[in-house]
């Protein structure tokens, strides 16, 4: 089956849908450990930063996808490649 552009633009929808659930995700599991650091319950730097770290590369992601959606590369708008 061929892959036409109404393919490409639904596979680039799910994947960015995806993309949004995974950033989504990673704030949610941040926010949560940050706000534990203030209880009781044993916490670590070590650990918040790994979670940060994590939202960071989550939202660098779906920012790059999301501008990858918006300009396409030349090659993928039926434009032929600059030499």
């Amino acid at each position: 089956m061929p892959h036409t552009d109404s393919t490409a633009r639904m596979g680039d929808s799910l994947h960015i849908e995806a993309l949004l659930a995974e950033a989504r995700y990673a704030r949610q599991r941040y926010d949560l450990y940050k706000a534990k650091m203030y209880g009781l319950h044993p916490t670590t730097l070590t650990r918040l930063r790994e979670l940060e770290r994590m939202r960071e590369g989550a939202d660098g992601r779906l920012r790059r996808a999301r501008a990858q959606e918006e300009h396409p590369p030349a090659a993928e708008c039926g434009q032929p490649p600059l030499p």
